[in-house]
């Protein structure tokens, strides 16, 4: 599905006159842009903030436990 353009709300901080869609912005995220860090319409943060342990949880690699040991 396509976003309208009209519909395009999101920019990067480095380029606030430049709108971009929500499909662009996920895009950017994924491959780690330099300037999503801190950006307002960043979900991925945004979600992060709001539910404590998500950050922790989310970096740990698949098959770790917390602590480090992983199951088997």
């Amino acid at each position: 599905m396509t976003q309208d353009v009209n519909a395009y709300h999101r920019y990067c901080p480095d380029q606030p006159k430049i709108l971009i869609s929500d499909a662009v912005c996920r895009g950017r995220r994924r491959v780690n842009y330099p300037y999503c860090a801190g950006c307002p319409f960043n979900d991925d943060e945004q979600a992060a903030r709001s539910s404590p342990g998500a950050s922790a949880n989310a970096t740990l690699k698949s098959g770790q436990r917390p602590g480090g040991r992983s199951h088997s």
